[in-house]
């Protein structure tokens, strides 16, 4: 399990839980708010991180990612720090403990393995919103980004 996972991981049980804490460890990506959408309602873009450590040049570029994970999309944001987004939203399912979840690295779309039927129920979709620091994915009259 790496970091980013890590990361996702302590973020989700903070919203299962209701609470609304930061998790901020030096040198380490900062997870950003996480939102919630019903399940016919499937957002465009997934979890965000705010890469801290990680400076580009140019505001609004798309950045390459190269970690050990993929299905993220990057981009520089103004104070020149980078923010990656996992290329596909969470899903919420009904039963965590019971309906194991794995994201295939080829097609970037989580695969769902029930133990008992309805436990991969889906019940939502978790996302970083635009307005929370998540990838707007439209691009403004200068070619650029907007984030």
């Amino acid at each position: 399990m790496n970091l980013l996972t890590i990361i996702f991981s302590l973020a989700l049980f903070e919203l299962s839980l209701g609470a609304s804490v930061t998790v901020m460890i030096p040198g380490v990506p900062v997870a950003l708010p996480i939102t919630e959408n019903g399940p016919d309602d499937k957002p465009s873009s997934g979890v965000c991180v705010r890469e801290v450590g990680l400076a580009c040049e140019v505001p609004g570029s798309i950045m390459a990612y190269d970690g050990p994970e993929c299905c993220y999309e990057c981009v520089c944001e103004k104070d020149h720090t980078t923010t990656c987004c996992r290329t596909t939203a969470l899903p919420h399912v009904k039963n965590p403990p019971h309906c194991t979840m794995y994201l295939n690295p080829d097609t970037c779309i989580y695969e769902l393995y029930p133990k008992c039927k309805g436990d991969c129920h889906i019940l939502g979709w978790y996302y970083t919103a635009p307005e929370d620091g998540g990838i707007n994915n439209v691009a403004d009259n200068d070619g650029l980004v907007t984030v």
